[in-house]
């Protein structure tokens, strides 16, 4: 019986830069529409902190194709270092949306609306949790095989 060949780090890195990408962008998508159907600043703040993980994770996938280019003449020692790159973006970004999510909150807390639908918010942030346990789990797994800087900042 034949076995199948084992993916290689790279692929597993760049699958890995995939499913966080595509599963951050449709979470984006719903909690940005929840967040503007309810007005929920807190759906809405999630949602944009979405987007700046699709952002992120754009990079990391760029960063882990781009690393995998073997050395060359400006390169000696190879493209590994795209991805400490990539990884120092994506804390800015983190610190980014930290600053714009305080930002609303302090608006909000100064002008409270009168009534703000939580149902359809609650069910978008609980299809959040599960998605987001299930691609957390994937990526650790893969950051620990591969020891990709990018993928272990997902």
């Amino acid at each position: 019986m034949r076995s199948l060949p084992l993916p290689m780090p790279a692929d597993l890195a760049t699958r890995a830069a995939v499913v966080s990408f595509m599963s951050n962008a449709a979470l984006m998508a719903l909690k940005l529409t929840v967040g503007i159907l309810t007005g929920s600043v807190a759906v809405l703040s999630d949602g944009v902190d979405s987007g700046q993980d699709v952002f992120a994770s754009a990079i990391t996938f760029l960063s882990v194709r781009y690393a995998m280019r073997p050395p060359d003449y400006g390169h000696p020692y190879g493209h590994g270092r795209a991805e400490t790159l990539a990884a120092m973006v994506q804390s800015l970004l983190i610190a980014g949306g930290g600053v714009y999510i305080v930002f609303r909150a302090v608006l909000r807390l100064a002008d409270p609306p009168d009534e703000i639908g939580v149902s359809l918010g609650l069910v978008a942030m609980a299809i959040t949790a599960v998605v987001n346990l299930a691609a957390v789990q994937y990526v650790g797994r893969v950051a620990r095989l591969t020891n990709s800087p990018a993928i272990m900042s997902e």
